[in-house]
């Protein structure tokens, strides 16, 4: 078996790539949890996969892999293995950890997928879907998820476009959100969620001039069948503890979001009704005494055991030092010598900025010693 193509001497036709060595790094779903086999284990997209390449399978994906694991554990392994091609598939169990680090996850990621790149593989990854429209959250805890869901996205998104690997994005997927693509957890996929995305793979492989000989085929096969009793033991056994155990890493953060929104509430409440007419905002300044707790949480987060409540108070400061940022903002912009229309472009292409989230939390900071209204007033009422 070799690489396929009948005018190799030309670059008018593509060259076709035969995949002989499939490698798979990821966690629980790599490993095929949700496609369970009569029995007793599990078989997933991996296997279906490499069937329709005909290639050799090495799956080296575990159950609660990070992508931490992926670089350290994993990759190791399939380097070893020489893969033709590979799929990179994790990044979900770091978004519920209390310490979850899209920097990290970025540098994790870029040298599993550049490290594979290196060695002569085609190279898959995998955006993720909406969450909350499959798995049932609160609403603090599904927008809590879907903002580290966005961020690990950002990731995949930017390793992706810098070693121009290949990318299926659940989220576009055809049936993604239908109730019998996900197993009964709502986390994994079903048998047909995993040949749906064995599907996806092949045909992004495909796209990239891979032979695909065998379609895969959407008719469930081979899987053992779910009963209720089946869903009720795994509501009992592993639902809830699970959920337990994850919540008392994503609860927090959740909270912290929730938390935010309380404040802001009964700040307000306190404001005259008519708060936001003349002005009044753009003179939001907070006590000086909730700077200085910004820089104790900063100093909080170089001791180990206080590192996750440090992360936390400083997450609800810059909610409102951001706040008092945007007030300074529109206090400038209220004062530009122009119509209103041009005046409102101003703020709306501030905010559009992709770091003006912390443009505006560093403004209000540094708002607490500069002042930076006060260069806008008349000197003789500077000092009053």
């Amino acid at each position: 078996m070799g690489d396929v193509s009948a005018h190799q001497h030309t670059t008018d036709f593509p060259v076709y790539r035969t995949v002989r060595t499939l490698a798979v790094l990821g966690d629980s779903i790599g490993v095929g949890v949700g496609d369970p086999v009569v029995g007793g284990g599990w078989r997933g997209f991996p296997p279906l996969l490499a069937d329709a390449l005909g290639a050799n399978l090495v799956n080296v994906a575990r159950n609660g892999a990070r992508l931490g694991c992926l670089r350290t554990e994993q990759l190791p392994l399939a380097v070893r293995a020489r893969p033709d091609a590979a799929v990179v598939f994790a990044g979900m169990n770091d978004t519920l950890r209390s310490d979850f680090d899209a920097g990290r996850l970025h540098t994790d990621l870029d040298t599993v997928v550049s490290t594979l790149t290196d060695v002569g593989a085609l190279v898959v990854t995998v955006r993720y879907h909406d969450h909350g429209r499959v798995f049932r959250l609160p609403g603090p805890l599904r927008r809590a998820l879907g903002d580290r869901i966005a961020a690990l996205n950002g990731v995949v998104d930017a390793v992706a476009l810098r070693h121009r690997t290949g990318l299926v994005d659940l989220g576009e997927l055809p049936g993604t959100y239908l109730p019998a693509t996900w197993s009964v957890d709502r986390l994994h996929p079903s048998e047909l969620g995993h040949r749906m995305l064995a599907g996806a793979l092949a045909d992004t492989l495909a796209a990239a001039s891979v032979v695909v000989p065998t379609p895969v085929s959407l008719e469930c096969a081979g899987s053992r069948p779910i009963s209720r009793a089946d869903r009720l033991a795994w509501l009992v056994g592993k639902g809830i503890p699970w959920l337990w155990w994850r919540g008392q890493d994503l609860v927090p953060y959740a909270l912290t979001v929730l938390l935010n929104a309380a404040l802001l509430r009964l700040y307000l409440r306190r404001r005259d009704p008519g708060w936001l007419e003349d002005g009044e905002f753009e003179r939001v300044r907070f006590p000086l005494v909730l700077a200085g707790s910004f820089v104790l949480s900063g100093a909080a987060v170089l001791v180990e055991p206080l590192r996750a409540a440090a992360y936390n108070a400083l997450l609800v400061q810059a909610f409102f030092f951001g706040l008092q940022g945007l007030a300074v903002v529109t206090f400038y912009a209220r004062r530009l010598a122009g119509p209103p229309f041009l005046r409102a472009v101003v703020v709306v292409l501030v905010l559009a900025n992709p770091w003006a989230v912390h443009i505006l939390a560093l403004l209000g900071l540094f708002d607490n010693w500069i002042d930076f209204r006060k260069w806008a007033e008349p000197p003789e009422t500077r000092g009053a």
